[in-house]
C-alpha cells in the first residue's frame, strides 16, 4: 500500500527452545520495545565484530545476490560495498561464485546429477557450469561427485571391515 512495512524475522531452530521464565517482566509496549531495541544494539555490536567480508558472504549465502540488496542490508551504499570489499581484495562477483560453488559440491555430494546442480543453481548452460567448477576445484563437478563417491564407498568398507 506504499507504505513502510517492519518484518520480524527469527531462528527457528532458537524459536524451539524453550523460554526461561523471568521475575517482573514489563509487557507494556513500552517496555518491549525497550527490550527490542536493547537486543538490537546488542546485536549490531556482536556483527560490527565481524569483518564485512564475513557478513556480506553470509548475506550472499542467504540467497540474496543482488549488490543493491546485499548493500540494503549492510546499511551502507553500493558504492561502499564495493569500496569495502576491495579493501579487503575481494569482488563481489567472486563471492557469489564461492558461494554458488559451495552450494554446488552440496548438491553433488548429496547425489544430484551435474545437470540438476546446473539448473538449481540457474547457469546458463551446463559447460559454463563446468568451467567455473573446474577452475575453482582443479576437476570436473562429475569428476567430484566420482571421487566423493570413491570416498564414501571406501568409508562404508573400512566400516564393515572393523565391525566384523
Amino acid at each position: 500500500y506504499g507504505r513502510q512495512v517492519y518484518e520480524l524475522v527469527y531462528d527457528h531452530d532458537l524459536a524451539c527452545h524453550p523460554i526461561r521464565e523471568l521475575e517482573e517482566v514489563d509487557l507494556s509496549a513500552g517496555g518491549i520495545f525497550n527490550r527490542v531495541i536493547r537486543h538490537l544494539e546488542q546485536d549490531a555490536g556482536a556483527n560490527a565484530s565481524r569483518s564485512f567480508l564475513a557478513r556480506t558472504f553470509e548475506i550472499i549465502s542467504d540467497d540474496c545476490v543482488l549488490q543493491p540488496e546485499v548493500a540494503e542490508r549492510l546499511g551502507v551504499s553500493v558504492a561502499t560495498l564495493r569500496r569495502r570489499l576491495n579493501e579487503e581484495k575481494v569482488s563481489f562477483r567472486d563471492l557469489v561464485l564461492q558461494s554458488r560453488l559451495g552450494q554446488a559440491e552440496r548438491l553433488l555430494l548429496k547425489g544430484q546429477s551435474v545437470a540438476q546442480v546446473c539448473e538449481q543453481l540457474n547457469y546458463s548452460d551446463i559447460r559454463a557450469f563446468n568451467r567455473a567448477f573446474k577452475k575453482s576445484k582443479g576437476m570436473t563437478p562429475a569428476a567430484f561427485s566420482r571421487q566423493a563417491l570413491r570416498r564414501s564407498d571406501a568409508s562404508g568398507l573400512s566400516e564393515s571391515v572393523h565391525s566384523a
